[in-house]
């Protein structure tokens, strides 16, 4: 390999290496500045499963209630929300010449200069009872619901909307496209949900307030 491929191929190494986001960033004390973000993943614990987001898929990071951690998280997609703790302790910033590791208790909310994105490839939102909102696939072939007079197999592919209700073992209300409906309970202890940044989730039904496929 000669010298100019040798170069060139080290300048591909430390571009990959290079790695920032524009964000502005509100501290508790009310300082405000813009900088760039150097922590490439944001990992969050939420009420049903542990998400990472790298930075460019966010648009905003509440820190709503700084005594319990908690976060409201928003991304790149239209309404997107869902709310965690931040497990990161710190992230590193530059601004003004300056390169910083700041504590997560010190700031009040992180705003990323990203576009939001046209939502075209998704199969249905979710609602969850937290207020939560997402969307994303199924991935279960079928879902299987047992209703006082027998049990359905049903296609995800064929259906409109879920609504849940109560706790536990819930009570769940299946519209299919063509207008048939279904009342009874749902058997899959766990639902798979890949999210549109490709992250799988494993959710409990009784997490959940509805599901609302898209129309075809």
């Amino acid at each position: 390999m000669n010298k100019f491929l040798i170069i060139a191929s080290a300048l591909l190494i430390l571009s990959g290496l290079v790695f920032s986001v524009t964000t502005e960033i509100r501290m508790l004390n009310g300082d405000t500045f813009v900088c760039e973000l150097n922590t490439e993943e944001l990992v969050f614990i939420t009420d049903f499963s542990e998400i990472s987001f790298p930075a460019q898929a966010l648009q905003e990071i509440l820190f709503t209630s700084p005594k319990s951690e908690l976060t409201e998280i928003r991304t790149i997609y239209l309404n997107e929300k869902f709310t965690g703790l931040l497990v990161n302790r710190d992230i590193q910033i530059t601004t003004m010449g300056n390169t910083l590791t700041i504590l997560k208790d010190k700031i009040d909310r992180i705003t990323f200069n990203n576009a939001s994105q046209n939502i075209v490839q998704y199969q249905m939102a979710v609602y969850l009872r937290t207020g939560d909102f997402f969307y994303g696939e199924l991935l279960l072939g079928n879902l299987k619901i047992k209703t006082s007079y027998g049990t359905f197999t049903l296609d995800p592919k064929a259906m409109a909307q879920i609504n849940f209700e109560g706790a536990g073992k819930v009570t769940t209300s299946v519209r299919m496209s063509e207008g048939n409906e279904v009342k009874g309970i749902i058997q899959n202890d766990y639902l798979p949900i890949k999210l549109l940044g490709e992250q799988i989730i494993q959710i409990v039904p009784d997490k959940i307030d509805r599901i609302v496929f898209k129309k075809n």
